[in-house]
């Protein structure tokens, strides 16, 4: 009996497992079918044929596939406007470099306009200069032997007197020669600097078109930071922009000093030569975009606004200097198209 009731036991115990695992994996079962049905739930769509006594067909669309989808064409919706607001942009940049080289082209052609004028006219004094000189000296020697009658020729103090005005006719024929070559050297000389300096002088705005507003102007004003009782003396112009708003140079030229810390109340600040001692600096920048040596054309981008130095906001303080005097006032240089 007591070996029957332990195998009994055994065989229970076995039943009982069993029944356990078939109600786990019920469960579990059960569960993932659930899970599954929730997981395919979505839109369901009857279609009937129109002219057939078919049974309808059920279209289902899951909602992760519709989202998915949804998400998809929102993706590939908002990527295009990137893309086309990006091709937009690099249009309008395109235009604007376009409107720049062609107010470059319409300065070059009326500095060209201005030497030819200028040319014109030295050929038309160098011309009357001739007009007025002895071509050659023969014919110069020809007109005095013609001025001398046979009776002065005989007295020996006329003749001499003609043969010295006759040198010194000659010299000065030669001496003429000489200072209408210098003169026409020096007038052509002197063109090429009026070119070259137009071409050098600062013009127009640090900044791009329709970028930034006139905060300060030159001169006399109340101290920004109350310090002076008497007021300040501004020694340039300011404009006001938001932060990291390109700087660029108003005239070509060589960068001849960049200054990441000043001690003057500059802050950041880069100055660049243009020639003839001309020099033009812009303060108070946020980040530097050339280095010292470096060539620069009108309209190349120099540094960003910023707040560095003695500053109460954000914005440029721009000056245009002659030598070593003081910054001049740069509204007519600003002015200047």
């Amino acid at each position: 009996h007591g070996f029957l009731l332990a195998g009994s036991g055994a065989g229970y115990r076995t039943v009982c497992m069993r029944e356990k695992f078939r109600k786990f994996l019920h469960e579990h079962l059960h569960l993932w079918h659930r899970r599954r049905e929730k997981a395919w739930a979505g839109l369901s769509i009857l279609v009937f044929p129109e002219m057939s006594s078919a049974p309808p067909r059920r279209l289902r669309i899951n909602y992760y596939i519709l989202f998915f989808l949804i998400a998809l064409v929102v993706t590939v919706t908002l990527s295009g406007a990137v893309l086309w607001l990006g091709r937009q942009f690099e249009t309008v940049q395109s235009v604007s470099a376009i409107e720049r080289r062609k107010v470059l082209l319409s300065n070059f052609h009326l500095l060209l306009t201005e030497k030819q004028e200028l040319l014109q006219r030295s050929r038309e004094q160098i011309r009357s200069f001739r007009e007025i000189s002895w071509k050659d000296s023969g014919d110069l020697e020809n007109y005095i032997d013609s001025r001398v009658s046979p009776e002065t020729s005989e007295d020996p103090s006329v003749a001499s007197r003609l043969q010295q005005d006759l040198i010194a006719l000659r010299d000065l024929n030669q001496k003429s020669e000489v200072v209408l070559g210098t003169a026409a050297h020096h007038g052509l000389h002197m063109i090429w600097n009026r070119a070259y300096l137009n071409w050098v002088m600062p013009r127009g705005r640090p900044m791009m078109p329709g970028v930034g507003s006139i905060s300060s102007g030159f001169g006399g004003r109340k101290d920004p930071f109350g310090r002076a009782t008497k007021g300040d003396f501004h020694t340039g112009v300011d404009f006001a922009a938001a932060p990291g708003t390109p700087i660029i140079a108003t005239a070509p030229g060589m960068i001849m000093q960049t200054v990441e810390e000043s001690r003057s109340g500059y802050g950041i600040y880069v100055r660049v030569h243009h020639g003839f001692g001309i020099s033009t600096l812009y303060a108070h920048c946020s980040e530097l975009a050339v280095k010292e040596g470096q060539r620069v054309d009108r309209g190349d981008v120099i540094a960003y606004v910023g707040a560095t130095g003695s500053a109460t906001g954000h914005h440029l303080h721009y000056e245009v200097r002659f030598g070593s005097e003081p910054g001049r006032n740069p509204a007519p240089f600003i002015s200047l198209k």
